[in-house]
């Protein structure tokens, strides 16, 4: 394996010196001036395949390893001209793909480039009526790595525009889009996309009914394993587990309890079993050495809360403390899945839940959670201290 892989490392460098004395870039990327769609075509079809090598084996924060190489015989004036000229579709898919790989993980030097790429290639993300115009999800994930793209990313209401499009499409590429741009962006890209995003697109978001955006926000979904085990007496099992007391090991029970929640979500529990269960995960999140135990405990009642038939068991007693326990924790997950458990009881619960919810929950800190180093904690207590301030 050694040997062969030698011989092929001394095979590509002769390959590159070959390439380098006959002058193969320049000779193929002179082809791109041509205005016959067939020469075009092959000319990608040869030189692609080098682009997305150089790409691929670009480490984090390195240029492609060929962009020298192209830059210095003109190919990114010639691949430019190219993509403004738009002869045709392929083309400039052509072009606009060649420059963003040559690109990857470097600002378009030229402003009037980084604009036009940009503005092509999120075009079918903000407009329902592209011309036939695809999501290219691989270029707009390379766009998004880059923090000097995402003024012209971001510009014109692109969030609002965007969203109104996902509803329309279904297509919910945008969630992972943005996520990119907050993991690489700076603070000033965060707080504007923190500004786009208001508390009512976000409930509008929540409450859509498209099946593909409500799974991707996971979020009002019933579990689908749960008639299996109805099906099979698995329910009945965990049913028995919970009731029994002839279990000494209390996490036998406690995970019989999380099993019931799980398969509950978004669904009321049923009578007589639901304030049973509820009120055994209220009294897990009190588990001071055992943070997983209090982990699932929060992950489930967010899960329960998403129906609001489930509200009067969880609002009733306590409510205050539980709240507390969970955001006031100093592990991370915790505090997470505790405003995850707000935010739910806000969304699905009526307005009376809504006021019990304002009581119970302290406003500072909520905000003290603000200053996080977790950007999800962070988001999500921006949220729930604007959507708080409203319940009157």
């Amino acid at each position: 394996v050694k040997i062969f892989g030698k011989i092929q490392s001394e095979a590509k460098n002769i390959i590159d010196q070959l390439k380098q004395e006959k002058k193969y870039f320049p000779t193929i990327l002179r082809l791109f001036g041509s205005s016959f769609t067939e020469v075009l075509s092959e000319a990608y079809d040869l030189i692609a395949y080098d682009f997305a090598v150089g790409a691929d084996l670009a480490q984090k924060n390195s240029p492609n390893l060929i962009f020298q190489e192209i830059s210095e015989c003109g190919g990114i004036e010639i691949l430019f001209d190219l993509f403004q000229r738009n002869l045709n579709q392929k083309s400039r898919d052509d072009a606009a793909n060649l420059l963003t790989m040559l690109f990857i993980h470097s600002e378009f030097q030229n402003a009037l480039m980084r604009k036009e790429i940009i503005d092509y290639y999120i075009n079918p993300l903000i407009n329902s009526n592209s011309n036939g115009q695809s999501i290219e999800h691989l270029s707009l994930t390379d766009l998004a790595q880059v923090a000097g793209n995402h003024p012209d990313i971001l510009k014109d209401n692109f969030i609002a525009k965007a969203v109104q499009v996902m509803f329309q499409t279904s297509d919910v590429f945008l969630f992972d889009f943005l996520e990119i741009i907050i993991n690489a962006g700076t603070q000033s890209t965060l707080e504007q996309i923190k500004q786009e995003i208001s508390v009512a697109k976000i409930k509008e978001l929540y409450q859509h009914k498209d099946s593909d955006i409500q799974e991707k926000l996971q979020i009002k979904q019933e579990n689908k394993i749960r008639d299996v085990f109805e099906k099979c007496g698995g329910m009945i099992k965990l049913i028995q587990i919970f009731q029994s007391n002839i279990y000494k090991n209390k996490l036998i029970v406690q995970y019989s309890i999380v099993a019931i929640g799980l398969l509950h979500k978004a669904m009321k529990v049923p009578d007589g079993l639901g304030f049973a269960v509820i009120d055994e995960l209220k009294q897990m999140s009190e588990y001071g050495g055992d943070l997983e135990i209090v982990r699932l405990s929060a992950i489930v009642l967010s899960m329960l809360a998403e129906s609001e038939q489930n509200h009067s068991d969880i609002i009733t007693d306590g409510l205050s403390r539980i709240i507390s326990r969970y955001i006031t924790r100093f592990d991370q997950k915790i505090k997470y899945q505790g405003l995850v458990f707000i935010l739910s009881l806000l969304n699905f619960g009526s307005e009376q839940t809504k006021l019990k919810v304002k009581q119970g929950v302290s406003l500072s800190d909520i905000r003290d959670l603000i200053g996080n180093r977790d950007q999800n904690i962070v988001m999500t207590a921006q949220l729930l201290d604007q959507w708080l301030q409203f319940i009157s």
